[in-house]
């Protein structure tokens, strides 16, 4: 594609054909050092005979070894990946909030119309969105919120002929409630899923669901409490919630040992806490301004406390999901999204894809909503006007 950047493809370094040394051609009967050949050992021996690329990419020579550079807006070991998805091209609307650790799925909700009701979803590249299902009901209406680091377990809300709630769901099992309500957080290996219930009369419970034990009340959240992440290891959850049916709503942290910890940046701002590392150590979200005018993404620990973050001239900003490291932070601005770390600071992500060659007029306006654990796939919605307006994506933003 001409005027269009190139960019290595991840993992696509090999071996050269001669690694074993040179022809033994050089003058005096010495072997050439690896890689080279001739008389003179000054033929630099083409490493890329014989290579594919793919039909989205070429292969670069190199002294004993070969890479493959993919041309514009692909990526992957064989530059067949696209730097972006839609994922639910066939429905009307849809979005996906959570990513696997290892980039591979994403969940979300999808709706034939925007209109209709929606229904979770389940992505991968090789069976693409799949409606997730009761071994024997349909999903009248709910959405995926979460999922396990490999993929494999999905957590969320839905609504079943028979019955309301959070559920978890397998391949085996399909969807099996679990729990009341309309939240859900799930650890990263699958066996943990919180979430709460506004039904009792004094106040909002959160609950936790394990296999073994079944659910469990965790006791009052707050008058208005919301479920909004679990930590990987299961021990920490985050969100937002008013103590009293007047108080602001404030981000929070809760651990069995620690209880609820308010972890916004002011006692007299509204905040939300959005996304926790799996350790639960460092929490993501954000708070308004004293007027209310703006908002701010924060990130806080126990040494620094609620801190906002420094993107830039980045404004009214929220932080929305988080590597498992905590190395990598992504979230929402207006009409747009941005990732950040320490090394590169915040990019935009509409900046980042058109510098690997995405047609900046075909997908817009990204909310991301997540980030795989190395901080390389994200997925949120997007608008997309040659699809059905708002639509799911993964984005692979690895350099």
């Amino acid at each position: 594609m001409g005027g269009v950047p190139t960019e290595p493809a991840a993992g696509a370094a090999g071996v050269g054909n001669d690694s074993a040394g040179g022809d033994g051609g050089a003058a005096g009967g010495g072997s050439c050092p690896t890689g080279f050949s001739g008389p003179t050992c000054s033929v630099n021996i083409d490493d890329c005979v014989g290579v594919s690329c793919g039909a989205h990419g070429h292969c670069v020579d190199q002294v004993a070894s070969y890479q493959c550079v993919c041309d514009g807006p692909f990526t992957g070991s064989a530059c067949d990946l696209p730097r972006i998805e839609l994922l639910t091209p066939t429905y009307g609307m849809s979005c996906g909030n959570a990513i696997s650790g290892d980039g591979n799925v994403v969940v979300g909700y999808v709706a034939d119309n925007p209109r209709s009701s929606i229904r979770p979803f389940r992505w991968t590249e090789a069976a693409g969105a799949v409606v997730l299902a009761s071994a024997t009901e349909p999903v009248d209406y709910g959405q995926s919120l979460a999922v396990s680091a490999d993929g494999s377990v999905v957590a969320g809300y839905a609504s079943l002929p028979s019955s309301t709630g959070a559920f978890r769901w397998t391949s085996a099992a399909g969807i099996t409630l679990v729990g009341p309500g309309d939240q859900a957080g799930l650890s990263s290996n699958g066996g943990t899923v919180v979430g709460r219930d506004m039904s009792p009369s004094d106040g909002t419970h959160f609950f936790r669901w394990t296999a073994a034990s079944g659910e469990r009340d965790l006791g009052v959240l707050g008058q208005v409490g919301h479920v909004l992440a679990l930590s990987g290891d299961g021990t920490t959850i985050v969100g937002q919630l008013s103590a009293t049916s007047t108080s602001l709503s404030q981000a929070y942290r809760w651990t069995a040992g620690d209880g609820i910890q308010y972890v916004g940046p002011g006692s007299n701002l509204s905040s939300a806490a959005r996304a926790v590392t799996a350790d639960g150590r460092i929490v993501v979200g954000d708070r308004n301004s004293e007027s209310g005018g703006e908002m701010f993404a924060f990130r806080w620990d126990r040494t620094s406390g609620a801190v906002d973050l420094d993107l830039g001239s980045i404004t009214y900003t929220s932080a929305t999901g988080i590597t498992s490291d905590g190395s990598v932070i992504v979230g929402t601005t207006s009409h747009d999204s941005w990732i950040w770390s320490q090394a590169a600071g915040a990019r935009l992500i509409s900046t980042l894809l058109t510098g690997f060659g995405v047609d900046p007029t075909a997908v817009t306006e990204f909310r991301v909503s997540d980030v795989s654990d190395d901080g390389t796939v994200i997925t949120g919605c997007a608008f997309t006007p040659t699809a059905s307006g708002i639509q799911a994506f993964i984005a692979r933003v690895g350099e």
